[in-house]
């Protein structure tokens, strides 16, 4: 009806054509029905005869008519209205529609195809003005290098970035220099290349600043915060990710937004905020049953059973880490899974429990390539082997942990192995060595601000200041401890706390 413009009206041409039999069927346009030639050669007939220009004309006049009355939902015709304007011979009125077509392709997870429309969309650009050509051949550029590195081919993407510096470098909008920016740091985060990830990240906030770029700022600034917790500087991280949530409010960036938060609960785990972790990964939790994403829903599930495990909510823990198991996709999310699941065994005092899912998420961890938590991983095993008497095994497994955090500077993790290291001398009865070993795993802590973990390494302190006679020693350490997890309000440790202070007729001195 858009295109229909004869005299006659356009149901009775129809009518006639039907009982000429060129149709199979007619339903009034009221009725939403539809006429088909009624032999498919007929069809292709009369379309190829068509003149060129007419031929043409034919196809603007679809797409006018689609965009007409599909005003409202252009993106469920975007196909449709990409193939009939480059048949009418106007390309860049076809390039958006293709485009769009390219992004529902990535959308939905198929990445090899979306990539290949973009090179076949590129190779008929020819005929734009130079101007315009420049601008969408960058503008594809980036979400072939976004699609690139979601399949893993984050090296291809860095390079093909790399190659087109100059070009973006001479972009006068900063827009699209900051876009490009993040591109970049987000290839090389999932490469490892963390340095060059950290300075396009820094560039992205800069380039993004300057035109009040929200959503690439705060994509940058959740790149920060994930390198900051990996190198264990976690309360830079939580600020950065508080930062990056700031920035990502529309709809639009829900899933960033909940990347941000995933992050800030991981930060504040090392910190030992746990009820704010909770919370975060709550929100990641909240957004991806919203967007029916699995990844989302897993990756919230285990780093909750982190935090739950490490507060002494061990049952909760556990359930948090099967429904992880159930929903993960990816062989590096059931690694998670299976560690923290492992790991709440293991502060249930369940050790023997937690052995084989350890060994398996570090088997994962390898094959991943994912040296950070198979170090940190190996420590955990290293503490359940300690648990069950094996101090041989333990001490392997801890050196083995040592020797990974130190080559990923790993801070967080080589405080667990220091720590390790000091219980299995202290269990050999090598008291001084076990002091000094705890010592530094409390600098290491320390130097992170991971509280938690200064207060539970000073109880193991306390201990061998008791085994040592040096009782007031003991009590400055446990008091330490005390003061820490009142302030995390972490009430089972603090609980401990008083027990164990109590059993060697320690007073906590100043204690609330």
């Amino acid at each position: 009806e858009q295109m229909w413009d004869g005299e006659k009206a356009l149901e009775a041409v129809l009518q006639e054509a039907v009982s000429a039999g060129f149709y199979d069927a007619f339903h009034s346009p009221m009725d939403d029905g539809i006429c088909r030639f009624s032999q498919k050669a007929l069809q292709c007939s009369i379309y190829h005869n068509l003149p060129d220009t007419q031929r043409q004309h034919l196809h603007m006049d679809v797409a006018r008519a689609l965009e007409t009355v599909y005003a409202e939902q252009l993106e469920r015709v975007s196909g449709l209205l990409a193939w009939h304007y480059m048949q009418a011979g106007q390309p860049e009125h076809a390039l958006p529609y293709w485009r769009e077509v390219a992004r529902e392709a990535a959308q939905w997870g198929d990445y090899t195809d979306a990539i290949d429309l973009l090179e076949r969309m590129l190779s008929a650009i020819d005929h734009l003005p130079k101007r315009q050509q420049r601008r969408l051949r960058l503008e594809c550029l980036l979400d072939r290098a976004h699609w690139l590195t979601a399949l893993g081919r984050c090296r291809e993407s860095a390079e093909l970035l790399q190659t087109e510096y100059e070009a973006f470098s001479a972009v006068r909008e900063s827009r699209l220099r900051g876009q490009y920016a993040l591109a970049l740091s987000l290839a090389h985060s999932q490469e490892g290349t963390w340095d060059q990830a950290v300075a396009s990240a820094q560039q992205a906030i800069e380039d993004a600043g300057a035109c009040q770029d929200g959503a690439t700022a705060g994509q940058a600034y959740a790149i920060l915060a994930m390198e900051r917790y990996r190198i264990g500087r976690a309360d830079e991280g939580a600020s950065y990710s508080r930062q990056a949530i700031s920035l990502l409010e529309q709809p639009e960036t829900d899933t960033k937004r909940a990347l941000a938060y995933f992050v800030l609960g991981l930060n504040c785990i090392v910190l030992g905020h746990f009820n704010e972790a909770i919370e975060a990964e709550a929100q990641t939790q909240e957004v991806g049953e919203a967007l029916a994403d699995p990844q989302l829903q897993a990756s919230a599930a285990w780093a909750t059973g982190w935090a739950l495990a490490t507060q002494g909510d061990w049952s909760a823990a556990m359930a948090a880490c099967q429904r992880a198991l159930a929903t993960a996709l990816d062989a590096l999310t059931v690694a998670f899974s299976l560690g923290v699941l492992g790991y709440a065994h293991l502060e249930q005092g369940k050790p023997q429990k937690a052995v084989p899912y350890l060994e398996q998420a570090i088997r994962t961890m390898i094959q991943c390539g994912y040296e950070r938590m198979q170090g940190l991983y190996t420590a955990y095993l290293g503490t359940a082997h300690l648990q069950q008497g094996e101090l041989d095994r333990a001490q392997t497994l801890v050196q083995a942990s040592q020797q990974i955090a130190n080559a990923t500077a790993d801070r967080f993790g080589s405080g667990w192995s220091l720590r390790l290291l000091g219980q299995v001398a202290q269990r050999r009865g090598a008291l001084e060595e076990a002091r000094e070993h705890l010592d530094h795993a409390v600098r290491a802590f320390l130097s992170i601000r991971a509280s938690f973990e200064v207060a539970r390494t000073q109880l193991h302190l306390a201990e061998v200041a008791c085994e040592q006679g040096e009782y007031q020693t003991a009590s400055v350490h446990a008091l330490d401890a005390y003061h820490r997890f009142t302030k995390l309000k972490v009430p089972i440790y603090i609980r401990h706390t008083q027990t164990w202070a109590a059993s060697w007729g320690l007073a906590l001195d100043g204690a609330a």
